[in-house]
């Protein structure tokens, strides 16, 4: 990939990243949250939309 390719022609040893490991139930809820609050403006802008 270009991240190696980059590193080898630089003769430096690429970036050690470290994995993030995010819980299921945080990923659960955010997405529960931004599903309201789409839900949320999309009424907004329906009630605009109408008059």
């Amino acid at each position: 990939n270009l991240t190696s390719f980059m590193f080898l022609n630089d003769r430096r040893a690429p970036p050690q990243i470290p994995q993030v490991h995010i819980p299921e139930d945080v990923v659960v809820n955010i997405a529960l949250g931004l599903r309201f609050e789409l839900n949320r403006a999309f009424t907004l802008l329906r009630e605009v939309a109408l008059g």
